[in-house]
């Protein structure tokens, strides 16, 4: 009897602080990557849910209901679970993070929104509550200063049957999945920049884009919400243990928190103003935000505007990482290239260019511009696509066709 072919489905769930970015099968996902557990607070759970597309509710861990996503994001801005966060806040800024319920929550759910989307948008004939038909591959990048050791906790999550509930919207689905051993595979975010500029959707290097290789030594800087990864590859493609860091000071957290700051000195905090409140505030008509200004003799309505604001700040904080590389990276006199990705790298890297190019006659400063699936890749996906294509690439390798 033959054995029957299992349909080759690759999944990438890229954890970001702010994001969870995911891609199945070449196709992107996104979701706010907060979580909080709601368990022993349904009623109250429903006070806050408008059971619109944002609404992510999660059962992967048995006995227990979180709520994933934009919805959580509302939940965050109530008083009484703001300190629940802040409690959790340096445990999911370091390696302790993998250690966590939220982590696994997190890592589940994200898995399963990809793949009902994926189910619903390009694959109408995927049953999600039984997909044994399908030999599932897992690609997790994670930050450069631990992925090699926070590898084995994340594929115990990953690895394995996965059988539960999660509500989308006002929509239940029943998921039922397995990822067999060896099925998982992870690699540093900073690399996969590099790897999602010289790679095409299979893994195989494209050739108009070996100068990537070619051109060392390269300082790849790789800009998240809750980390800025810094990484120098030296000739052979080494890299140094000095050379690595996955750096919070120059990360968007720390630019919110900064900006946060500066508008509650201005507003005397009336109304406050939060770090996780901003990204929404920056995107919306929001971004001038009126306050009582008591300064003068008569009390008067004033405004400040928190993209301007912003822009300051980062301004301030690229001059910082400027002379932070040139301190870790010899003035930066021997690297042949930089190359930008991540949606912080981006917003620093007009200031990079500029002083490369006329400071330090560095004329190869890329910003990370290749496809995914013939569309171009936006600077969020960066991270995600290039482990996706280095996941495409180890299908191939294992004998499966990629996809």
């Amino acid at each position: 009897m033959l054995e029957k072919k299992l349909k080759p489905l690759i999944v990438v769930v890229d954890p970001g602080f702010s994001a969870l970015k995911i891609i199945v099968n070449k196709h992107m996902y996104s979701i706010p990557s907060d979580v909080i557990d709601m368990t022993k607070n349904m009623d109250e759970y429903k006070e806050f849910s408008s059971f619109d597309s944002t609404m992510v509710l999660s059962e992967c861990i048995e006995g227990r209901k979180f709520v994933v996503g934009e919805q959580t994001r509302k939940i965050r801005k109530s008083e009484k679970y703001q300190a629940e966060f802040d409690l959790k806040k340096s445990a999911m800024e370091s390696e302790a993070r993998f250690d966590t319920d939220d982590f696994e929550a997190q890592m589940l759910t994200a898995l399963a929104y990809g793949i009902i989307n994926y189910s619903q948008e390009k694959d109408v004939n995927m049953n999600v509550s039984d997909l044994s038909d399908y030999d599932i591959f897992v690609g997790i990048p994670l930050p450069h200063a631990y992925y090699e050791s926070a590898f084995d906790k994340v594929k115990r999550i990953i690895e394995g049957s996965h059988e539960f509930d999660i509500t989308i919207g006002d929509t239940k689905h029943h998921i039922n999945f397995t990822i067999g051993k060896n099925r998982t595979v992870c690699h540093s975010q900073t690399m996969c920049l590099l790897l999602s500029e010289s790679l095409d959707d299979e893994g195989n290097m494209i050739p108009t884009r070996k100068h990537y290789y070619d051109d060392l030594p390269a300082l790849i800087l790789d800009g998240g919400y809750g980390t800025f990864g810094i990484v120098e590859i030296s000739e052979g493609y080494r890299i140094g243990l000095d050379k690595q860091e996955s750096n919070t000071t120059f990360a968007m957290r720390n630019v919110n928190e900064i900006v946060a700051e500066r508008i509650n000195a201005k507003t005397k905090g009336h109304p406050e103003i939060k770090e996780y409140n901003l990204e929404d505030i920056y995107k919306s008509n929001k971004s001038i935000i009126r306050y009582l200004d008591k300064s003068g003799a008569e009390e008067i309505v004033n405004t400040v505007d928190a993209n301007i604001i912003r822009a300051e700040v980062i301004d301030e904080i690229s001059e910082d990482l400027i002379k932070h590389i040139c301190s870790t990276h010899g003035d930066l006199l021997h690297i042949e290239q930089i190359i930008i990705g991540g949606g912080t790298g981006y917003a620093y890297a007009e200031k990079i260019k500029e002083f490369a190019e006329h400071k330090r006659g560095l004329r190869k400063v890329h910003l990370t511009d290749n496809t995914l699936d013939g569309k171009p890749i936006e600077p969020v996906y960066a991270v995600a696509a290039g482990m996706y294509k280095y996941a495409a690439g180890a299908v191939k390798r294992l004998g499966n066709d990629a996809v």
